[in-house]
């Protein structure tokens, strides 16, 4: 009787935690699936940004080209004395600067982009893996559960047995 009764808390005990590895592995493969479908949200706007951000790039490089060569035409012309040229090809001059400053500024915010929108495509990676696993791991709970429902127990026992 006493062994039946051990087998019997054991068999509960068993259920239950099978029960509770079934529950815990379908929560973690919905919340997985949940923040993998965030990231590549998150993977696919940054992509964009980056897409915007490198349109950018050649758009202000096409302006400084061009505003370089408006400087070199009002240098020519400064070369001739006139004072309103010259102070309007040094303002060309700056304006190139601060453009070009842009630019540099663009490529680097492209750079980090991509390696935010690389850091986001591995980690929808790892998600998925880990929502696999859980996937796996609550397949195997299930029949464990069924397999063990076959057997009725009597006693209420906490999931673990006390020494």
């Amino acid at each position: 009787n006493e062994m039946l009764a051990e087998l019997e808390r054991a068999t509960g005990q068993l259920k239950r935690f099978a029960i509770e590895v079934e529950n815990t592995g379908e929560l973690l493969q919905t919340s997985s699936d949940s923040v993998r479908v965030a990231s590549g949200h998150v993977a696919d706007s940054v992509q964009r940004i980056a897409d915007d951000a490198d349109e950018q790039k050649e758009q202000l490089q096409e302006i400084s080209r061009e505003i370089d060569d408006l400087a070199a035409a009002y240098e020519t012309l400064a070369e001739h004395g006139d004072d309103d040229v010259q102070e309007h090809g040094e303002r060309l001059d700056e304006i190139a600067a601060r453009i070009s400053e842009i630019a540099t500024l663009s490529e680097e915010t492209l750079a980090e982009s991509g390696i935010v929108a690389g850091a986001a495509e591995e980690q929808a990676a790892e998600l998925t893996e880990i929502s696999d696993r859980a996937r796996d791991l609550t397949q195997y709970a299930r029949p464990l559960r069924d397999a063990l429902d076959e057997f009725e127990t009597e006693t209420d026992t906490d999931l673990y047995a006390d020494d």
